[in-house]
């Protein structure tokens, strides 16, 4: 019949499964870069969103005032033309009065 092996041993075994002081502590400093790194990433993650959402402001306010500008010009045309036309019309109505 053998022996149970000495209790030493056991510990021994046991002891070289457990990390080392130094293992636990790089264990420890790679969790605490992941997490600088993910809250990092979530930060820039989110300044990017901000500046990607006043861009798009910028560009609907941009659209906005070049259609305000062309419904201003397109006015003023047409105003012109009016003007054009009733200037003609008078006209007319002149050379009719002289005989022309």
């Amino acid at each position: 019949m053998q022996a149970a092996p000495a209790p030493a041993a056991e510990e021994a075994t046991e002891d070289e499964d457990d990390p080392s002081v130094e293992e636990f502590l790089q264990a420890l400093l790679q969790i605490q870069r992941e997490v600088r790194d993910r809250e990092e990433k979530a930060r820039l993650e989110a300044l990017l969103r901000l500046q990607l959402q006043r861009q798009e402001q910028a560009k609907r306010e941009a659209v906005g005032r070049l259609f305000a500008q062309a419904m201003q010009e397109a006015l003023q045309e047409a105003v012109m033309e009016e003007q054009k036309k009733r200037e003609q019309a008078e006209l007319v109505r002149f050379l009719q009065a002289l005989g022309l």
